[in-house]
């Protein structure tokens, strides 16, 4: 497809810096030439740089960032024109303003926080490190799951060899020693073949695992149905360093992918999501039961377990759904009890009264102690709508910041009271960013600043040795992982 440009023809200075803006057409100031804009399926399928480049998402994405430049540029003039001078008496720690007007901004807390995330560093990707086939070694898909008691990495790993887009379930022990917390020449073990891993998650039982994959995977031929693995027993001794013997488990059918899954505290059971609504599964193979379904069960996105007998389910109209397991009546088993201003991608729990809602456009903490259930409004096109529940707490995310997809990295740390999200504008800028749940402002670090190729579809803080706390992230099936063990910040410490 040809793309239609346009070169200004001017010789008005005043115009060169501020040229016309043209409806469908975009001005790129480093060609000097307007240029049609495209639409997004047409740049997608083309084989054209220049209709990706101008297609409306990258139109969009750059007239983002090139706002944001601008809106730091004049907070930097404004503050370099701006000379405050002070007495040199108020420089006395004892005489500071923070401390007599109870500031928490430089508590012990937020000084962990700030030197953690500044001296976070990439030490491994994990194709690297399987020397022994990494000549066979394709990529990793999107998710993984890490035990907390064993540290073992639960993910598919593909190898170039099948050449049939299947991948193998494998499952990979820690290291003992080493900067890195998976290293050269450790145990691989492997489960079977799987063409599509939706979810994987560790119930926390000493290997326990369970995986939502789209076919068999103790058979090589793929299926169209989806299934649940959930392996039961821990692995065997391994008497091949490379590979050990298969886990022991059972397999459930269903009809639907898995959009989500969720643990209980009590690592008994777990919360599965899919079109048709949100259920609670066992160990056992028939303990199954639908929480919520009917008309509004296409859109729930996550859920989290309050405690053992309440979940916490998120919806794509932004409404946080409550529900009893004990409860004995339909009508007391669920409630909406918070409307978020954007569709809901993540829920968590804090503490007792405290839920944490990652949106596509904004992240709040609501304290359900003093949030009310909230109103009804007009209903639209036919359904009842709700009106924005009051945030204990919104968090600063600026527009190239958002997450605008579902189904993307999601991390939060209770320890660190940190808060993991990925982002994406679509175009070329894949970020991963980083808040400080107390005060919802983004930490400064290394990680913010890195620009992935693809946008990061799984996270999760692993702490399974005495040194810090690791974040392993997945992007276009690398593995990667982040932590401030031997960083040059940790090292001037």
């Amino acid at each position: 497809m040809s793309v239609n440009s346009y070169t200004t023809s001017t010789n008005d200075p005043e115009q060169k810096r501020m040229p016309a803006d043209l409806p469908g057409y975009y001005f790129d100031t480093s060609k000097n030439r307007y240029f049609k804009i495209t639409a997004n399926h047409v740049a997608e399928g083309s084989s054209s740089n220049t209709a990706a480049k101008y297609s409306r998402q990258a139109v969009r994405a750059d007239q983002i960032t090139e706002k944001l430049k601008q809106q730091q540029k004049l907070l930097k003039a404004s503050r370099d024109a701006v000379t405050v001078r002070r007495s040199k008496l108020l420089h006395h720690p004892l005489l500071s303003f923070m401390p007599r007007l109870g500031s928490r901004k430089k508590s012990a807390g937020s000084t962990v926080k700030e030197f953690y995330v500044a001296s976070l560093s990439e030490t491994v990707q994990l194709p690297t490190i399987i020397d022994d086939h990494a000549d066979l070694v394709k990529s990793i898909p999107g998710q993984f799951a890490v035990d907390e008691i064993t540290g073992r990495l639960f993910s598919p790993i593909s190898f170039g060899a099948f050449g049939d887009g299947r991948s193998l379930a494998c499952v990979l022990e820690p290291a003992d020693t080493g900067c890195s917390l998976y290293s050269r020449g450790q145990s691989l073990q492997h489960i079977g073949f799987v063409s599509t891993v939706n979810r994987i998650i560790s119930l926390g039982r000493h290997g326990v695992s369970v995986w939502a994959c789209q076919n068999d995977l103790f058979h090589t031929d793929v299926t169209s149905f989806s299934i649940l693995y959930v392996n039961q027993e821990p692995f065997a001794e391994a008497e091949n360093t490379n590979y050990s013997g298969m886990m022991l488990g059972y397999q459930r059918p269903l009809q639907n992918p898995i959009i989500e899954l969720a643990v209980a505290p009590n690592h008994d059971a777990f919360a599965t999501v899919d079109v048709e609504g949100v259920g609670v599964a066992g160990l056992e193979m028939n303990s199954n039961k639908k929480v919520f379904g009917g008309k509004q069960s296409k859109s729930f996105t996550s859920a989290w377990f309050k405690d053992n007998n309440v979940i916490v389910c998120g919806a794509r109209d932004g409404t946080v759904r409550l529900a009893d397991l004990r409860a004995t009546t339909k009508a007391d088993f669920s409630t909406a009890r918070i409307q978020h201003t954007s569709g809901v991608s993540h829920v968590r729990t804090i503490g007792a009264h405290q839920v944490l809602v990652h949106g596509l456009t904004s992240t709040s903490l609501y304290d359900l102690r003093w949030c009310p259930q909230p109103s009804r409004s007009k209903p639209f096109n036919g359904r009842p709508r709700f009106n924005t529940s009051q945030a204990y707490l919104s968090f600063n995310v600026p527009e190239q910041r958002r997450q605008n997809r579902y189904g993307l990295g999601f991390a939060y740390d209770t320890e660190l009271n940190i808060v993991l999200g990925a982002s994406t504008d679509f175009h070329k800028n894949h970020c991963v960013n980083l808040w400080d749940a107390s005060t919802g402002q983004l930490l400064e670090s290394p990680l913010l600043s890195r620009k992935f190729t693809e946008p990061v579809m799984c996270a999760q803080f692993v702490d399974v040795r005495p040194q810090a706390k690791s974040i392993l992230l997945t992007s276009n099936g690398n593995l990667e992982e982040w932590s401030p063990i031997h960083s040059p910040v940790a090292e001037e410490w």
